[in-house]
Order: C-alpha cells, then structure tokens, then sequence
C-alpha cells in the first residue's frame, strides 16, 4: 500500500538532487520494508570523459539500494537512475549521486553506520542482523575498509571463512578470540599454502600457546 503520510526528508538523503516519489510499505521474501521511490531531479551537463556538453539520456534502470532502518522498519531505495551518452566521443556513463557507489547494493550511509557498529564489541552476525544485512557482507565490507595489525595469538582461537571480493580468491580467512569477540587477524585466502606461510612466521612461543581452536563463533 502507498504511505502519503511520510515526508520526503524522513529518509534524510544526503543527495538533495534526488526527489522522493512514493513511499510503500512491501514485503519482500517475508520481511516488511518501506520502499522509497527517487529520482534525481538535476541532470547532468556534460560528459565525464571529454567534457563535451552534447550528452543525451541513454537509458533508466533501477537500482534496489540497502538503506537505514526508518522508524523500526528496514528500508530499501528503489533509485530510477539515468544512463547518459555523450555524442560527440559515444562514451556512456551513469549520473553522479552519493547515495550509493558504483556497482554496489548498499547506500554509503548504511556502510558508514556498519563500519561505526563494528567499533562496539559484537559479532559481526550481529552487526548484520541489526542492519538487515548478511554476515559475509559485514565481514566484505570491513574488510575493504578498515586495517587493522594482527593482534597476538590467543590460547582459544576461532576460525571461519567468507567470500572475497578479490575475483582471484573466492573465500577469505578470518581469525578471532571467541572469547572477547575481537579479530586477532583478516587473511586475504584460506588456501592451505597461504596459511601455512602466514602461521610459520609467528613465533613459536606464540603458536605454541593456542590450545583450543573452535567453529565460528
């Protein structure tokens, strides 16, 4: 059903070149959302390859952006987005906005608000539960990120995987203290030849003084 009674600016938008149409409240895969409808209302004036002026709209397509929760419900973009093209070089682009970066699902404010949550000390499960995101995202996304130095090696270590962003890699390797729920280290592979490489340069001592490794935490 449409809800009228929400205003535009209930959404805060960074991007006050984008226009809210509509605003419903769907169920998608048993999960209420309230959908917002933008637009942008300002268009482009030149092309971002050769700076020529003669660009016209190529085509619209919409992008389904991961936003923050509003009032209690989680929330979805549903962008209208033009795609330009320049006829004097035939490049084609897609119009600015900072909402969302190139190619990704979720709105730059929902990354700047699951980087602050992952300050706290939780579970990166919990992070994604708050945000109504999957672990592996949260996980993906501090990763890219954030860096971080490897903590020492504790007496109980966790160990789990999550998809890579790296095309090259497909799973990556984290190691954790289940106990404190703090990341002892980020791998880029769980290959056992990059393992072996990366625990062979700790130090004995070290290495020594795990006693207990355990399933995800």
């Amino acid at each position: 059903m449409s809800i009228n009674y929400y205003n535009t600016d209930f959404f805060r938008l960074q991007d006050k070149t984008l226009c809210i149409e509509k605003i419903t409240e769907e169920t998608i895969d048993d999960i209420k959302y309230l959908v917002a409808y933008v637009n942008r209302i300002k268009t482009d004036s030149f092309c971002v390859e050769c700076g020529s002026t003669s660009i016209v709209v190529n085509s619209y397509y919409v992008r389904t952006i991961k936003y923050l929760d509003i009032a209690g419900y989680n929330s979805l973009i549903k962008y209208n987005q033009r795609r330009y093209k320049c006829k004097d070089c035939g490049k084609t682009f897609n119009e600015k906005t900072n909402l969302v970066e190139r190619h990704s699902t979720i709105s730059n404010l929902t990354k700047v608000k699951l980087l602050e949550e992952c300050r706290i000390k939780q579970s990166f499960k919990d992070v994604g539960k708050r945000l109504n995101l999957s672990t592996t995202t949260v996980l993906n996304e501090f990763k890219d990120h954030l860096s971080i130095s490897r903590n020492k090696l504790t007496e109980i270590l966790c160990f789990d995987e999550f998809k890579a962003t790296n095309g090259e890699i497909k799973y990556a390797f984290i190691l954790g203290d289940p106990l404190s729920g703090e990341i002892v280290d980020i791998l880029p592979s769980r290959q056992q030849e990059f393992l072996y490489d990366y625990f062979n340069k700790v130090s004995d001592e070290e290495r020594f003084n795990v006693k207990y490794i355990i399933d995800p935490w």
